[in-house]
């Protein structure tokens, strides 16, 4: 039908993708050179190609094509555009004249769980073994026993994991606030409530 769709995406990464491509009319790959940063390996360009640990790299290095996203935005003149961690892409975006869509890949549960703002403004929001005010506990299964909550606290980063002056939590927060919508994979059956 009428419908383009262009993912722009790191160089590497299109090479490994262009073979999946069915509907080469429709479906355009523009990559784009993820800039090197100290600290990350040659070659990497996405989460998957480095370490856990290693992952601010992938965030330093993706703000580092604000510029290259700005210019693209310009020349495509997208109708939307779907993004994850990339929290400043609302602001370029509507500089275009283009609706942010944040598409989160966790479930509902977690990102109601693990990213509401309550968890940043306090620090008992940020006690993972107790949900965020206004999460729905009573119908709740997430019961985090301490040993759990430090790991998981670890792994969303409540420390310094997103790249300098931000951790990935901040920009989530961020990124969930100032997009125009927001999607997850999920359905009304199993998630409902959160």
């Amino acid at each position: 039908s009428g419908h383009k769709i262009s993912f722009i995406l790191p160089s590497n990464t299109r090479n490994k993708l262009t073979s999946l491509n069915h509907h080469p009319n429709f479906i355009t790959f523009i990559p784009i050179t993820v800039p090197t940063v100290e600290g990350f390996p040659a070659g990497a360009e996405t989460t998957a190609d480095v370490p856990y640990e290693s992952r601010s790299y992938v965030m330093t290095a993706m703000d580092l094509t604000k510029d290259t996203i700005d210019l693209l935005l310009s020349q495509l003149k997208p109708d939307f555009i779907f993004f994850d961690y990339t929290e400043w892409l609302p602001g370029v975006a509507s500089k275009h004249g283009v609706k942010s869509l944040y598409f989160a890949t966790m479930f509902a549960v977690s990102c109601s769980y693990f990213l509401p703002r309550a968890r940043m403004s306090s620090d008992a929001g940020r006690d993972l073994t107790r949900p965020p005010p206004g999460f729905p506990a009573s119908k709740s299964m997430i019961k985090l026993r301490a040993h759990e909550a430090q790991a998981v606290g670890y792994a969303i980063a409540l420390m310094d994991f997103g790249g300098p002056g931000k951790s990935i939590m901040q920009r989530h927060v961020i990124a969930l606030e100032a997009c125009d919508a927001f999607a997850l994979k999920s359905c009304n059956e199993l998630e409902g409530v959160y």
